[in-house]
């Protein structure tokens, strides 16, 4: 759902700097996920407050015991525990939680030394490189069979890293400033002179 869900950010930013903003697509796209980690991390919160999309079984001290037939518990059966388990949801939190701020300290600090296209390219380098190795221990949620035992998840994952890292290499290659704005096409309505604003209160 998520990676589908970039996607279809993704043209609808293309459909709105091409038809509204007329700026550069990436010049929007960098200014849009500077956020967007710290939502996803509440994004994974509250999959942890639903005992959803959780680990593989775990020894260690912050193994989690989550609800196992939630539907049923809510129409009043009695909870069905899991053995301990990865709270990955946590994990991915976190995760994201520090690209967030990375990003936020980035715009904020550094703009000015940032080129067009770093952002959303580390965005997706931190987001979906994180989300592909801690797949590796979270439960399967889509029955996928590959040859290199990777799951749904991971497979989805790897063009949107591949396309964080080619866009950090178009950054640094075409060196356009970050904060850099193309000015609107558009001809600004006449603003009345001083003498027509007076007459017109009279």
């Amino acid at each position: 759902a998520s990676h589908g869900g970039t996607l279809g950010i993704i043209i609808a930013i293309w459909l709105y700097s091409r038809l509204v903003t007329r700026k550069p697509m990436l010049w929007t796209l960098d200014r849009l996920v500077v956020p967007v980690g710290l939502v996803a991390a509440m994004i994974r919160i509250g999959n942890l407050m639903n005992h959803e999309i959780y680990g593989g079984e775990t020894s260690l001290p912050w193994g989690f015991r989550f609800i196992d037939n939630v539907g049923q518990w809510m129409q009043g059966a009695e909870p069905v525990f899991t053995a301990p388990c990865h709270p990955t949801q946590i994990y991915e939190a976190l995760t994201y939680f520090i690209l967030g701020l990375i990003l936020v300290w980035l715009y904020v600090k550094r703009l000015d030394k940032m080129y067009r296209g770093s952002f959303i390219g580390l965005f997706f380098i931190g987001c979906f490189g994180m989300r592909f190795l801690i797949e590796f221990i979270k439960e399967r949620q889509v029955e996928f069979e590959n040859m290199m035992s990777l799951d749904m998840g991971q497979v989805l994952s790897i063009p949107f890293f591949l396309a964080g890292i080619g866009l950090l290499i178009y950054a640094y290659r075409k060196k356009i400033p970050a904060r850099a704005v193309i000015p609107s096409d558009k001809p600004k309505k006449a603003e009345p002179t001083h003498y027509a604003k007076s007459t017109s209160k009279e």
